[in-house]
């Protein structure tokens, strides 16, 4: 990305991360109000009906989040920086929450590719399976992709690549968190640490698991 895409998208994601800290900091002033950054309470937005192709064959839709704790991550396989280096972390959040059976016996791990035209199965399979074979890909076509991101918020586009054949891709590097009930409840910004991921998340589960 150059510096200019940066700063969009930085924008947007600074935007995202606001609005959760906003909600953090308003459920304060109730009873037992939590103080985890990230953490979009206390009226996250509900995820509705989709329709996504996975990577292993068949088709990813809501009923599939139910009853986990489910980390979403956008991103393309043919990413230089960004997503190996996302991927790689949440490959870590998922070997630290082994600690947390609580946490990790309904976690998923998602990723969705923006690149539809260059991530067919096979790619999308062989690229999660690098980070981890557990992880869960999926894509779609244009029209139900930019459904799905819509739902977060999550902005993408396709950049031409001036001098050179092909195309890149930018988009929202955050990684975001539903509920087992289907409700958008935490977004996690860039610098992405796996420590720091892993204790929210945690921290996450077990106020929200409370409050229900």
């Amino acid at each position: 990305m150059n510096p200019i895409r940066y700063a969009l998208f930085g924008g947007i994601v600074f935007l995202a991360f606001a609005a959760g800290l906003y909600f953090s900091v308003a459920y304060r002033g109730g009873h037992g109000a939590p103080d985890i950054r990230g953490l979009l309470w206390p009226d996250p937005p509900q995820i509705g009906t989709f329709e996504l192709d996975r990577a292993d064959g068949g088709t990813l839709t809501e009923k599939d989040f139910a009853e986990h704790w489910t980390l979403v991550f956008f991103g393309f396989a043919n990413c230089p920086d960004v997503c190996p280096t996302t991927m790689s972390t949440l490959n870590r959040v998922y070997e630290q929450l082994r600690t947390h059976p609580h946490v990790f016996e309904k976690l998923q791990i998602l990723f969705v590719s923006v690149d539809p035209e260059r991530d067919d199965p096979e790619l999308l399979r062989s690229y999660i399976g690098y980070f981890n074979e557990a992880f869960i890909g999926a894509t779609a076509d244009d029209e139900r992709l930019a459904r799905f991101a819509d739902q977060f918020g999550v902005l993408y586009m396709k950049i031409a690549t001036p001098g050179r054949e092909g195309y890149d891709m930018d988009h929202s590097a955050s990684v975001l968190l539903v509920d087992p009930q289907l409700h958008y409840v935490g977004i996690f910004s860039q610098p992405h640490e796996a420590d720091d991921i892993a204790t929210r998340l945690a921290a996450m589960v077990n106020f929200l698991e409370g409050a229900q």
